[in-house]
């Protein structure tokens, strides 16, 4: 898509008879050589004359011309003149200059940073930043140099635009369109101190509503696309964990108790840590238990030494009751003659990986792709990413590849594996989606499955189950402010690609329309229903706990709106904001506030969201009611925009 935009481009500039400018991609080094081979695959006839890649490897010995620019002392507005350029850039090195017309250039975020003045001299005519999240942090080189560069156009592709914090948006942001979001002072009182000051019964609420603010705010300049809503034909994906988990299957084979040594080991950190009480040796404590999770000999020795003999093997690798239970789930995967990704982080434990799993498989070293392993090679015989995930996929039936997810866990298609195993997960839940959907995309045609396993300890929690509870945290934090609401150009979320605007909307259809449409299709319908005179959205923002107001006869109805995702619901907020609405409508429209309505897509609701209704005096309309709605009166999907586009009632 991006390639597309960049011909678009280049189509718009012939006509009037403009300069094509040369492009740039920055991405992540493992993508490099992906992004050279998708140039071939989207054109017949390439809108760039050529393909360079800036990178030590491959092209960038031809265009440097000195050191590299990062060593040099810092640079004020009046010694600017002093600045030492390290790549040919300018009209002085004629053909053997970088910045020739309708070239397109891919680079690293690394180059980025080290070659910052001269990338930043180019006129542009696109920049391109693949995985944009490498800029989230405002304060490091690679992002100042990305704020810095010039462009007609810039695009920023990311998965991830909220990895800690709201802040990693704001960056991406300010890098995309510069001050639209403001300074990050303003922006941290606006959207993030807020949430931070905020009581502990308030912080959902408020973390919604800021999200929605936020959503609102950027509107057309984010556009998301879901893989299970956008990609059809995409298979099913299951999770399994090995902890009883109310999100992912609980699968017991993933569930491992420690005993003997790595049982020993563990508490002896645990005790030494308790009797030391030393704060700095904290995290070395945390390291210790996490190795000795992984296998009791990286804690004990600092490395697993694999010996010749299979038997042998078995019983190094039963040490630990985690690779216990990854060996469970390897045997099922081989029954089912499928492929399998061991996401790992430490080295030592995949090198032991490496050569045990060849050994007790018979599948002779297991290959291994981590921060080591070239992306690009000027000799065709020296294994690159690229491949050892050819080779991988094509040898045939069962086999088994070792990944880092911080090296593989972007750009990579691995389509040929459809399991995955986190056996050593990494501290942030996004990166360990991306890690996941190396196997998850655009030509998988087999279902994926997820293992996640789990090591207990027999008295009190682990260092496993609370890095799993902290995950679980970290991923509801990031869902609740950015990414789970569709960021769309039109009014409402407008997407053609989703309905036609003559589109009836049906039961079926109620989980995917936004928050925004389900107001407006709960307006149409309840004026419907109630034969209203009319019918009002309230304003965005300080709604004073009511969505939609209908006129019936001399009074008012006023109605609290609640879309979810999922299928149940605890409506007992909306209960409370509907009736705390009735004191301000009736003052404001100056009539009888006659019933009061909550409305909800979900199908169950809590037993005290009931009994507050009850208690309120509010009518409950959830899911099955729609449905009985939606078959007696007929709303298209271009009434529900038509009715985002009308003025809304401000009081």
């Amino acid at each position: 898509m991006a390639l597309s935009a960049v011909d678009q481009l280049y189509k718009i500039n012939n006509k009037s008879k403009k300069t094509n400018k040369p492009c740039l991609v920055v991405a992540p080094l493992s993508l490099l050589q992906n992004w050279k081979d998708e140039v071939d695959k989207t054109f017949s006839t390439s809108p760039f004359d050529d393909t360079i890649i800036l990178q030590s490897d491959a092209d960038l010995p031809k265009y440097r011309v000195g050191g590299i620019e990062t060593n040099q002392k810092h640079i004020d507005e009046e010694s600017t003149a002093e600045i030492r350029y390290s790549l040919k850039v300018g009209a002085s090195f004629l053909a053997d200059r970088l910045d020739l017309p309708k070239r397109l250039v891919i680079t690293t975020y690394q180059a980025l940073r080290d070659y910052q003045f001269s990338l930043c001299t180019i006129d542009w005519g696109m920049v391109i930043f693949d995985e944009a999240q490498n800029i989230k942090n405002p304060n490091t080189l690679q992002t100042r140099a990305a704020k810095g560069l010039k462009a007609d156009f810039k695009l920023l592709a990311t998965g991830t635009p909220v990895e800690n914090s709201l802040a990693d948006f704001w960056c991406l942001m300010d890098t995309a369109h510069p001050t639209y979001l403001g300074s990050y002072q303003s922006f941290r009182q606006s959207y993030i101190t807020p949430i931070t000051q905020a009581a502990g019964d308030e912080v959902e609420d408020i973390r919604g509503s800021i999200g929605r603010k936020l959503r609102l705010k950027v509107g057309a300049l984010m556009l998301r696309r879901v893989k299970e809503n956008n990609l059809e034909g995409l298979p099913q994906k299951h999770i399994f964990v090995g902890v009883k988990n109310q999100e992912w299957k609980y699968l017991p084979s993933l569930e491992s108790m420690m005993i003997n040594t790595q049982l020993d080991i563990y508490d002896a950190t645990i005790n030494a840590q308790n009797i030391d009480n030393e704060p700095n040796m904290v995290l070395t404590a945390l390291q210790r238990l996490r190795d000795v999770s992984l296998h009791p000999q990286l804690a004990d020795k600092g490395m697993i030494q694999p010996p010749n003999k299979n038997k042998e093997i078995s019983l190094l690798m039963d040490e630990s009751g985690k690779i216990h239970s990854v060996l469970k789930t390897l045997d099922l995967i081989r029954k089912k003659d499928e492929k399998c990704i061991i996401f790992v982080v430490n080295k030592r434990l995949q090198a032991f990986l490496s050569l045990a799993l060849g050994r007790l498989y018979q599948l002779g070293l297991v290959s291994i792709i981590n921060g080591d392993v070239k992306a690009v090679a000027k000799k065709n015989s020296t294994p690159t990413r690229k491949s050892i995930i050819e080779d991988f996929e094509n040898r045939d039936g069962f086999n088994i590849i070792i990944m880092s997810p911080v090296a593989a866990g972007v750009g990579l298609t691995i389509t040929g594996a459809n399991n995955v195993i986190h056996l050593e997960r990494h501290w942030n839940p996004a990166k360990e989606a991306q890690a996941t959907d190396r196997v998850y995309r655009i030509g998988q045609t087999k279902e994926v499955n997820v293992y996640i396993p789990i090591l207990h300890h027999p008295t009190h929690e682990s260092f496993d189950v609370n890095l799993h509870q902290l995950l679980s945290r970290k991923t509801k934090l990031k869902d609740a402010l950015v990414t789970p609401e569709e960021i769309m150009p039109n009014p409402g979320g407008f997407d053609s690609s989703s309905f036609t605007k003559s589109h009836r909307i049906s039961p079926n259809d109620l989980q995917k329309l936004s928050w925004e449409q389900f107001e407006s299709l709960s307006a149409e319908l309840l004026s419907k229903k109630y034969s209203a005179s009319n019918c009002w959205l309230t304003q965005n923002g300080s709604d004073f706990g009511a969505d939609i107001a209908l006129a019936v006869g001399g009074s008012i109805k006023i109605i609290q709106c609640k879309h979810t995702k999922g299928n149940t619901y605890n409506g007992y907020k909306a209960i409370t904001e509907v009736h705390g609405a009735k004191p301000k409508y009736t003052e404001a429209l100056k009539k009888e506030i006659s019933s009061l309505i909550f409305i909800t897509n979900a199908n169950i609701l809590s037993a005290r969201t009931k009994e507050t209704a009850k208690t309120y005096d509010v009518n409950i309309i959830s899911f099955k009611e729609i449905s009985v709605l939606l078959d007696s009166h007929t709303i298209t999907f271009e009434s529900i925009i038509r009715r985002l586009n009308k003025r809304r009632l401000k009081l």
